[in-house]
């Protein structure tokens, strides 16, 4: 069994390294997200992606460990928790189980709040593009509207060369 918790703390660690380096990405992409950058977020969003493939593999690895545990091991359950492991491990084993649950929780709960703020960001950025599409095709013609933009229906404002254009925005 000692086997089997060495192998579970070794992927539980690698699992941390990665999930700290999504967090850091969430960090860049909060800064990137304020600073109007698309094609930086974009390229953080599909580094993070390969990161969270990367932790969905171990994860599969962690899962096939804790059965393995739980089945030579009449006191754990499948679904057992890193407590309940820490709480029959010994000496360094155990001490490594706390300190891995300690670190993933904490870790999870940056994660969370920096999406819950950058989700914010990216729908604040959102709204106001749709109010100023709003605002761009609701003003009448020569009140503000830019070139081309105006009421469905308003008559088009001449062009520098006598032709008319007409540009529709619907939301």
């Amino acid at each position: 069994m000692n086997n089997l918790i060495a192998e579970l703390i070794a992927v539980l660690t690698e699992q941390l390294i990665l999930y700290e380096q999504v967090r850091d990405l969430a960090k860049e992409e909060r800064l990137a997200l304020i600073s109007g950058k698309p094609d930086d977020v974009l390229l953080l969003v599909r580094r993070k992606e390969t990161l969270l493939l990367k932790i969905r593999t171990l994860d599969e690895s962690r899962q096939i460990i804790c059965l393995r545990l739980a089945k030579r091991s009449d006191a754990l359950t499948p679904s057992f928790t890193l407590a309940e492991l820490a709480a029959r491990a010994v000496g360094e084993q155990a001490d490594q189980l706390r300190d891995l649950r300690d670190r993933l929780s904490e870790c999870a709960e940056e994660l969370r709040v920096l999406n819950e703020t950058n989700a914010a960001i990216c729908h604040n950025g959102i709204d106001t593009v749709r109010q100023i599409v709003e605002a761009l095709s609701q003003a009448p013609p020569g009140e503000g509207t830019a070139a081309g933009y105006g009421k469905p229906g308003s008559r088009p404002r001449a062009a520098a060369n006598g032709a008319t254009t007409t540009m529709h925005v619907s939301t």
